[in-house]
């Protein structure tokens, strides 16, 4: 709010004085003021020097205010008092209420049972003595073959995990690595039946194919060179020199049969070209 500014005046400043006390004791200063100060700068607005404002808004306000009888003053003040106790009584927090009774603790749900965890086989490796001494490895596909026969026999569930008793075997096992990778099934039944037994097959099928058709080439060969030698009548060197250069390309990875087959089919070629050489 703009200070006042005006001539000064005796009197005039003991006039506000009172006035003021007066509105002050009536309880109607605060919005007497604001009046006033309105007032004032509208005339001031209007072209009024500040003492001329100042003079002329006071005693507007005394017009706008006039003394109140007393039973006016003591109702205001009266109400004055209820509004100041309702204010500071909403402003104070509600007092606590009877405190709730405490809620009861949810029961935990019972969790579902679940099947205990099985535990590697951890025994000692002890064989059937019927089984006597076996191999460290046999071939893959048999050993497979055998765990697979085997296992629902040999692997017995407990409280403590899974187990193996290899005396339930129907047959011995082919190897020693035949009864580790039996270990490993009763422990991973699972892994074992999707994965290394599905492997197994495949890879089994693939060699058996691959087997087959290496016979019948050399059967073929064997065929070849058989009628070859048989039907020859002039000048055979040569048909039988290139016989036996296929006869020798032929893998030499080759066992049993097959490889017995080839190194006679070479030695009779061989001793054909030496006879005819001499």
């Amino acid at each position: 709010m703009a200070r006042e500014r005006s001539t000064p005046d005796p009197e005039f400043n003991k006039y506000r004085l009172d006035l003021e006390r007066r509105l002050r004791r009536e309880g109607r200063w605060a919005e007497a003021r604001v009046d006033r100060e309105k007032i004032r700068k509208r005339l001031r607005a209007g072209g009024a020097t500040a003492d001329e404002a100042v003079r002329h808004a006071w005693a507007e306000m005394e017009r706008m205010y006039p003394p109140l009888r007393e039973e006016e003053v003591a109702a205001k003040k009266i109400a004055a008092a209820e509004e100041r106790a309702k204010k500071k009584a909403s402003e104070m927090p509600e007092p606590p209420g009877p405190p709730e009774p405490p809620k009861p603790e949810p029961k935990p749900e019972p969790k579902p049972d679940k099947p205990p965890a099985e535990k590697s086989y951890e025994g000692p490796l002890l064989l059937p003595p019927a089984w006597g001494e076996l191999p460290a490895e046999a071939k893959w596909e048999d050993e497979v073959n055998w765990v697979y026969s085997n296992l629902a026999l040999c692997r017995e569930t407990h409280k403590a995990g899974a187990k193996m008793n290899l005396n339930r075997a129907l047959s011995h096992a082919p190897s020693i690595g035949a009864v580790t990778l039996m270990q490993f099934a009763v422990s991973n039944p699972t892994k074992f039946m999707s994965d290394l037994l599905p492997k197994a097959k495949r890879e089994a099928e693939g060699e058996s194919e691959m087997v087959q058709r290496e016979r019948k080439s050399i059967a073929e060969i064997d065929q070849i060179l058989q009628q070859t030698i048989a039907t020859m009548e002039t000048n055979p060197d040569d048909v039988v020199r290139n016989l036996l250069d296929v006869l020798k390309s032929i893998p030499a990875a080759l066992t049993g049969d097959d490889k017995e087959r080839i190194e006679s089919a070479i030695a009779r070629a061989e001793e054909y070209l030496g006879g005819s050489s001499t």
